[in-house]
This record gives structure tokens, sequence and C-alpha cells, in this order.
């Protein structure tokens, strides 16, 4: 008659370790891929958020007859100053396309009629002169300065209502007038894993990002 031999103490507590040990490094590396994916989503989108601003501005710059650089209760801002019936035909939320109301005799065309386009930076609202990283399209008529009632939403939010650009750092519009020429430097502090990701010790991961452009111009 045989008989089955029960696990012992020894082996008992073996397994325990092994099982304990294995446990231990699917969560180090756990936490390593969450850690490091986390840093490539947050490098990402703000990188996103510094392309979709320089490429807004430029195609802004393209279409204005002026653009300025303002202080907005401390803080850079850039107005271009753009036909009123410029045509935005790829639906992003920027117009790309001037429509000349007149050509003079010379068949150079005209404006009467212009929009004043700010893009500026706000809290997560959009109120005007207030702190934080979001940046914001407003459009006027007039030389004031922009409300929240003026906010341009297609290109300012989500459709789910959140800031559309976020950018952590600081912005600065710099303009030559006499060379139509504008330009933006982005300066971000987003922060990144530096040690492998097991301490989860975080430093600053700087972007510096520098674009020049021309402007169309008066005619």
């Amino acid at each position: 008659m045989s008989t089955r031999r029960g696990a012992t103490m020894i082996e008992m507590m073996l397994a325990v370790v092994l099982t304990s040990l294995i446990v231990g490094s699917a969560t180090t590396l756990y936490s390593f891929i969450a850690i490091r994916t986390a840093d490539a989503v947050s490098r990402f989108s703000t990188l996103q958020s510094c392309t979709t601003l320089s490429s807004t501005m430029r195609t802004l710059a393209m279409t204005a007859v002026k653009v300025e650089s303002k202080n907005l209760s401390g803080r850079s801002a850039l107005v271009c100053t753009v036909p009123k019936d410029s045509v935005d035909r790829d639906g992003d939320g920027v117009p790309e396309y001037p429509q000349a109301d007149f050509t003079d005799k010379l068949l150079r065309e005209g404006y009467t009629e212009q929009k004043r386009i700010w893009l500026y930076p706000a809290d997560s609202i959009g109120t005007p002169g207030s702190s934080g990283n979001y940046w914001f399209m407003a459009i006027r008529t007039d030389d004031s300065n922009p409300t929240i009632a003026d906010i341009k939403r297609d290109w300012s939010f989500w459709r789910a209502g959140e800031p559309r650009v976020s950018i952590p750092g600081t912005v600065t519009f710099s303009v030559i007038a006499s060379s139509r020429l504008a330009g933006v430097r982005i300066q971000t502090n987003a922060e990144e894993t530096t040690d492998g990701g097991l301490a989860n010790v975080r430093q600053p991961a700087r972007l510096d990002i520098r674009h020049r452009f021309y402007w169309r111009g008066a005619q």
C-alpha cells in the first residue's frame, strides 16, 4: 500500500520565497514600465503642444497684415491682425487664406476690415491676465484686450472641454516690424525620470524650441 509524502516545512518556505521573488520582480518591472510610459506620454504631449502653438503662429503670420508682441499682465502674448474674411479651409480653427476687399490699380490686394487674433497664456478656463500654462486663441475686431467671450473654442479646447495646448514653461514672442519678422521661443520644464525608474527620482527635461516667421504685411 503506497502513501504520499507531504511537503516539508523547508519546501514550503522555499516555495514562498521563490514566489515572493517572482512577484517582487514583476512589481518592479511593472513600476519601471509605468513610470517610463508616463514620462514618454508627458514629453509627447508637451512637444505636441509646442508644435501646435508654433505652427499656428506660422500660419497666422503668413496671413497677417501686422504682427505684434503684447504684454498681457506680465505674460508674453501675440496679436496677429488678419483680413476679417480670412478662410479656414482645413478646419483646424486657424484662418490661412486671406480674402481681399478690393484690388488697386496695380492689382494689389487690399483689406478694409480686419480682425485681431490673440494667442495668450491663462488658467484652464482662459481668463486673460491669469496665471497658468494653458494657451488660448481669441478674436477681436478692435485693439482692446481679449475676454473669455472672445475665445475661439474650436482651437483652444478639445471636444470634452479640456484645454488643448498646455506648455509647462515659458513662451516668448519677438517681433521686428521693419523686417516683418516674428519669432517664438518655447522653453519647457517637463519632468522625466533620470535614474532608470527604480527610485522614482524626477528631474527637469528641458526643451528649447525656436522658430522665426515672416508675415504677409499690408498691401
